[in-house]
């Protein structure tokens, strides 16, 4: 896999490099299970963690649908926005116009020298593979870059005449490798695009958090936050960590979370999260339903535990938080344009 190139693109129709569709048609998908090279690798429980963070991309898995399509892609429109590259390199003459037969309701498929650009930009080799890891599953899926076509459609946020590359969302069509019965809102997933499965399968696990007496909750911890009252405390072990959550309430309606997780005698990691315009922290200790779950484990060779699925965004893309004393943070790509 090739570091990528920021730049957008963009998929429609009018010649043998182009094909144009109201619906996904990708043929048969081969799935298969990543290697066993690939994904039995377990991490033991007391490994030294190794602190590279070598760069690995990680994708969410978004759908869009207007009653027309249905649609559920990998997004590449980052790649494609920076503006370096000719546009003409991403996507049709025709499709960059103020021509009113553009239908704003269509899929469009770039193919050959179309497909080639948005893979150089995005920095994916037809070679990589996806890996699609489910969480709720415990389970990897992995299938060739090129068992998927390349799709752009018009932002349905709205766009301007004469349309331009930006007016265009770009992604890895992937609607076909789940059974339609399968899909939710709120599924737990996402996808790295590399040449080597950086998962490790079965490493997904599930916070159930137990509730606890105050007493047994760490008082420095408690903070004082404006507007905010202390509630119900939890804990929840994993290996040698131990990871403390405390509710706390403002009004009627609105919540804040604090998390502290302690590796033997020293707390090495804290995220205080609260309702705010277009945010509000993820509390399943409260709302007991599987579909909004914080999740943990390593999932990563040579890297430390992460922490995931801790607030819903409107403005901006989850991220993947790594549990250790630099506190790096992963964002998945995303296209989160309103």
């Amino acid at each position: 896999m090739r570091l990528p190139i920021y730049t957008f693109l963009l998929p429609f129709v009018i010649s043998s490099a182009c094909a144009e569709t109201s619906q996904s048609n990708n043929p048969e998908l081969s799935k298969s299970n990543p290697s066993l090279l690939d994904t039995t690798l377990t991490a033991p429980a007391n490994q030294d963690d190794i602190h590279q963070f070598e760069h690995v991309n990680l994708y969410s898995i978004s759908s869009s649908s207007n009653g027309v399509y249905y649609i559920e892609f990998i997004p590449l429109s980052e790649a494609l926005q920076s503006g370096e590259e000719p546009e003409d390199l991403a996507l049709p003459p025709y499709l960059m116009s103020d021509a009113h037969e553009i239908d704003p309701d269509t899929l469009f498929y770039l193919e050959n020298e179309y497909r080639n650009s948005v893979l150089e930009f995005a920095g994916i080799d037809e070679t990589d593979s996806v890996y699609v890891f489910d969480l709720a599953k415990n389970h990897i899926e992995s299938f060739p870059v090129s068992a998927f076509r390349i799709v752009a459609f018009i932002n349905p946020y709205g766009a301007d005449l004469p349309y331009r590359k930006t007016d265009y969302i770009f992604g890895l069509d992937v609607t076909k490798r789940s059974e339609k019965g399968d899909r939710t809102y709120n599924r737990q997933e996402f996808a790295s695009i590399e040449e080597f499965n950086p998962f490790i399968e079965g490493s997904a696990i599930r916070i159930e958090w137990n509730e606890i007496n105050e007493a047994d909750y760490p008082a420095e911890l408690t903070i004082d936050w404006p507007e905010y009252s202390p509630t119900k405390c939890y804990s929840f072990a994993f290996e040698d960590y131990m990871y403390f959550a405390r509710i706390y309430r403002k009004g009627q309606a609105e919540y804040g979370i604090k998390i502290d997780i302690r590796r033997g005698g020293q707390f090495i990691w804290s995220r205080t999260d609260y309702s705010s315009e277009g945010s509000d922290p993820i509390l399943p200790m409260l709302y007991n339903n599987d579909n909004f779950s914080h999740w943990t484990g390593r999932w990563f060779r040579n890297k430390p535990p992460v922490l995931f699925n801790v607030y819903v965004v409107s403005f901006g893309c989850p991220a993947v938080y790594y549990i250790h004393e630099q506190g790096n943070v992963q964002s998945l790509i995303c296209d989160n344009r309103h």
